[in-house]
């Protein structure tokens, strides 16, 4: 397979780098402490944009954020994973984490819970870390453009679907590998998943790049990747089946497609526990989701301003 290829290739890059970098030192923003669970809160104002034709907006209010990091197993918000090859650089996981493409197809209300985790683009950047007890690989850089990581709006109230799509289109759950290194100042990610819960069957390659620059207390976060995504996934989302087809909605069936994203946030420590954060990120729609009848706009963005408390 194609896509195994190219992630085969990439760990073993990876890997011959890793193995002669430095170990990780308290001044590295990615080293974290192993068997401590780690919760925050963000409070603010902010939205990401549902391109989805009568899709609403979906706020961006109420955010958490959970982690653990144990020797190889890891929880970060929804995704699941256990770590294979450790390197002072360079890491191979196991991974089970949710996509998102479903989620555009649900109404939003006031009350909304923001799912930080995959490789979308996420609404926080990393809280600022605590002494580190055992280096964990580089920064998770988070390359998924549209899925529940960066942040996505899940409804906790709303059940109903967006009206005129009588396809219901659930939330699959994606498994595969991911593959992240340190690269000088550069952190890369890359994720190949594919769905292992039969909802579509579709697979997803995600990469992304990202760096951190600190200003005096300013933190400067700046990442951009891309999402490619299988025919059969895009299909169930964003297709038209004949059943389906109306004088205003034609059939449609997509091929595959990649849809590139660009993140930029900032952050300010303001005491122990508080924080400033403020994120802006833009995601341009592949083809294959630009030309289907279910959706009126070319691209997501997603801002949020707002403080974080670390407990």
């Amino acid at each position: 397979m194609k896509l195994c290829r190219i992630l085969i290739v990439t760990i073993a890059l990876g890997f011959a780098y890793g193995a002669s970098a430095k170990s990780c030192g308290p001044e590295q923003s990615h080293c974290v402490a192993v068997g401590e669970w780690d919760f925050s809160l963000g409070i603010g104002l902010g939205l990401r944009t549902n391109p989805v034709i009568s899709g609403d907006e979906i706020p961006l209010v109420l955010i958490p954020q959970l982690s653990y990091y144990g020797q190889r197993f890891f929880i970060d918000n929804l995704d699941l994973g256990f770590t294979l090859i450790e390197r002072p650089k360079f890491q191979i996981n196991a991974l089970l984490t949710p996509g998102g493409d479903g989620l555009y197809f649900f109404r939003s209300g006031w009350r909304n819970i923001v799912l930080d985790g995959g490789l979308g683009g996420n609404t926080f950047s990393s809280p600022e870390p605590a002494t580190p007890h055992e280096n964990q690989g580089p920064a998770r850089v988070e390359p998924q453009a549209d899925a529940p990581e960066l942040a996505m709006g899940l409804n906790v109230t709303q059940r109903n679907e967006v009206p005129d799509h009588s396809r219901r289109r659930r939330i699959a759950g994606m498994a595969g590998l991911e593959a992240s290194a340190g690269l000088g100042p550069v952190d890369w990610q890359l994720q190949l998943l594919s769905d292992v819960t039969g909802v579509h069957r579709g697979e997803e390659l995600r990469f992304a790049l990202g760096h951190d620059r600190y200003i005096d207390q300013h933190r400067i976060s700046l990442a951009g990747g891309l999402s490619w995504k299988s025919a059969d996934l895009l299909e169930y989302y964003y297709g038209v089946r004949a059943n389906e087809a109306t004088a205003h909605t034609p059939t449609y069936q997509p091929g595959s497609g990649i849809s590139p994203f660009v993140r930029v946030s900032w952050s300010r420590a303001v005491s122990e526990n508080w924080r400033w954060q403020g994120s802006f990120q833009y995601d341009y729609l592949s083809r294959a989701v630009r030309h289907s009848p279910l959706i009126e706009d070319n691209q997501v963005v997603q801002v949020f301003i707002g403080g974080v408390y670390h407990f």
